[in-house]
């Protein structure tokens, strides 16, 4: 699982109960060692797992914290520059010649790149 490789923080976003049920134990493992963020969609599955759990919203809100604005900055950024197509069906990744096709978001969160 991707956990094992991250290196020093993880945000998780989860909306589905019996997946967050089958890797509480890795999460936790996960969580002594590095940043862990989990979002999660209901305050019912925040119980689940013995780690601080953030609960997302379905409508647009700003951050209460600096760090959760610059994470949300730096998420924007990755779909900015590499997901979403800009120009003549291209990113500006792949504009700059930083990558040579468009990222899905599969990708994006696979990615084990400190940002």
């Amino acid at each position: 699982m991707i956990l094992r490789r991250a290196k020093t923080e993880i945000i998780l976003l989860c909306n589905d109960e019996e997946l967050l049920r089958k890797y509480c134990s890795e999460i936790l493992k996960a969580s002594k060692r590095l940043y862990m963020y989990l979002v999660v969609g209901n305050e019912d599955m925040a119980g689940l797992v013995q780690v601080k759990c953030y609960l997302g919203r379905k409508k647009a809100s700003f951050s209460k914290k600096v760090r959760g604005y610059i994470t949300a900055l730096k998420i924007f950024q990755i779909v900015h520059n590499f997901i979403d197509i800009k120009y003549d069906r291209q990113s500006p990744a792949m504009l700059e010649s930083v990558t040579d096709h468009l990222w899905s978001w599969g990708e994006f969160l696979s990615c084990h790149h400190q940002l």
